[in-house]
């Protein structure tokens, strides 16, 4: 019997609702294995872990999505409830950005 594993690793990742709990842990471990961490955000008050970066976007206008998105292997939405509802606007944007993998809520 074969094993086959996958050597494919990310480096660059991209997260909606970064501020939330989930959120939060999802960055520190993203972080401790020197991934590039992009917080996606609302507002550029929002306060984002040291070693992000946070890139202001409205979630519903997929070209400041598209912009934010540039560069990111690998987008993860933690977006909660009200969330929900622009997830495929999101996902729209991450295909035309090149995003590699898009993880939903």
């Amino acid at each position: 019997m074969s094993t086959t594993t996958s050597s494919t690793s990310y480096k660059s990742f991209a997260i909606a609702g970064g501020s939330s709990v989930l959120g939060s842990l999802i960055i520190s471990e993203l972080l401790a294995q020197n991934a590039g961490v992009v917080v996606l955000g609302r507002t550029d008050s929002q306060s984002v872990p040291e070693g992000t970066k946070l890139r202001v976007v409205d979630y519903e206008q997929e070209d400041t999505l598209v912009n934010a998105l540039q560069g990111v292997e690998v987008v993860i939405s933690v977006l909660a409830k009200g969330g929900f509802a622009v997830q495929p606007t999101l996902a729209t944007a991450a295909n035309k950005a090149g995003v590699k993998l898009f993880v939903p809520s």
